[in-house]
């Protein structure tokens, strides 16, 4: 399967990593991002994200997920599979298909004495190679914060 892709054998692997505390407890922040209809609550108005199918409304280990997203316009399809799941400590997901060559995305969740603290951690691969690389790397980064940013003041609102 395309999904167990070994992170050491990828070329221009990007990463980015990004905290946040959460002012509730580790149970509340994972049941929340493990019922997956919140995902639209935390993805930009601009991503115009459709969830055209759901293995299950609440995450677990092998279920699949089927979106549609528009990124400058043009609609594009993302599959992603639940690759590791351990509630409420972490889970993980990656891309059977979709924009990126490669995308891991790793969110953990510690408790801690003022909430929890939510670890996102996304390691990507651009497609078409060194050209991908060479001329899509600002435009995927700058995107990818702005994704990240977009959630981050939505999680403030949503757990204040």
């Amino acid at each position: 399967m395309e999904y167990k892709k070994s992170v050491a054998t990828l070329k221009n692997l990007h990463s980015l990593r990004q905290q946040q505390l959460i002012p509730r407890t580790r149970q509340e922040v994972f049941s929340f991002f493990e019922t997956h209809s919140n995902l639209a609550k935390l993805t930009p108005p601009s991503l115009c994200l459709k969830v055209l199918s759901a293995d299950s409304e609440k995450l677990k280990l092998n279920a699949r997920y089927r979106y549609k997203i528009r990124l400058l316009g043009v609609p594009l399809s993302w599959t992603t599979l639940i690759t590791r799941c351990e509630p409420p400590y972490f889970f993980e997901d990656v891309q059977l298909n979709g924009p990126y060559a490669y995308w891991k995305h790793v969110h953990q969740f510690e408790e801690t004495n003022d909430g929890t603290l939510m670890t996102d951690e996304v390691h990507y691969q651009l497609p078409l190679g060194w050209l991908g690389n060479t001329f899509g790397k600002k435009f995927a980064e700058t995107n990818l914060r702005k994704v990240f940013d977009y959630r981050r003041e939505n999680l403030k609102k949503i757990f204040k």
